[in-house]
């Protein structure tokens, strides 16, 4: 006797009250998607004590050069939950949605064959935003090209997920120090992306993370930026502020990385937005919500 394959479980974050829900369950109603409500966390409901218990702040000022945002610590919680409630259901592979996620008609392809995504890929993002991905080389599914990343891709929307992904973005996610996508180096995830976009990123939204996410400010002009790369080649950047750093690996992500591979283009492709300049943050004070509540014990 035979069993049919289990289908691939989808799983939505949401938070418990958002308007978002019944726009997600269309959506994926539509397409003939089962999924799964995580319960999102919303920053602003974390008490101070609480933040400090799973945050590491000094850990995010080496990593990003800055501090986490309230929403930012929220969304990264409820990543973690996602990643919590996968490992203990005992799935080999799930798909994890943000709530303002619009799935494309193409995603069936993947859901129905998603046992032929070659086991090399770890994490699958169905939206890449901005980053660099290698332009040779990759997979194919059906009509979809499967992509090498060659940085962080930014958005955690939309994306496939293996076990054994999910039980290292958990345990680097034991204490919070940087953003959902994605808390560690591309050293210890083998990040794939999709070509096309299965998912788009519903911008027409209010950014329930953004709205305290310190935004971008005009890039220097072009001598200053000569002199700023040439600081970065020759470390004086990283020597100058050491303890701004997690790492030298650290240092080459943030600084040194597009500078090179801009100048291979046959080689890397760098996606729109992967390089802007941070506008300065003021020193964050502890947040105060309206609501306290507890975690989830992840």
């Amino acid at each position: 006797m035979t069993h049919a394959a289990k289908p691939l479980p989808v799983f939505v974050i949401s938070l418990p009250d958002s308007p978002r829900r019944p726009v997600i369950s269309g959506r994926l109603g539509a397409l003939g998607i089962d999924f799964t409500f995580i319960d999102g966390i919303h920053g602003h409901a974390l008490s101070p004590d609480m933040i400090a218990n799973v945050c590491d702040p000094e850990r995010s000022l080496r990593r990003m050069g800055r501090l986490l945002t309230p929403n930012e610590i929220g969304c990264a919680l409820s990543h973690r939950e996602a990643y919590r409630q996968m490992i203990e259901s005992g799935h080999e592979a799930a798909i994890i949605f943000e709530d303002d996620a619009i799935p494309g008609a193409q995603l069936l392809e993947l859901v129905r064959q998603w046992r032929s995504i070659p086991a090399s890929i770890d994490l699958l993002s169905l939206f890449k935003g901005s980053g660099i991905i290698i332009r040779q080389g990759g997979f194919s599914l059906g009509s979809v090209r499967l992509a090498r990343a060659a940085s962080t891709i930014e958005y955690a929307c939309g994306y496939f997920i293996r076990r054994t992904a999910a039980m290292k973005l958990h345990a680097a996610t034991r204490k919070i120090s940087s953003v959902a996508d994605w808390p560690f180096d591309l050293r210890e995830l083998r990040h794939f992306v999709t070509e096309p976009d299965l998912v788009r990123h519903d911008f027409s939204l209010p950014s329930e993370i953004g709205v305290d996410r310190p935004g971008f400010s005009t890039p220097p002009p072009p001598f200053a930026r000569k002199i700023l790369g040439l600081k970065a080649l020759l470390f004086i950047t990283y020597f100058q502020n050491p303890d701004k750093y997690d790492s030298l690996y650290n240092y080459y992500e943030r600084e040194l990385r597009v500078r090179i591979m801009a100048r291979l283009p046959w080689r890397y492709e760098i996606l729109p937005g992967y390089y802007r300049w941070p506008e300065p943050v003021a020193k964050q004070s502890a947040p105060v919500g309206t609501e306290v509540r507890t975690i989830p014990n992840m």
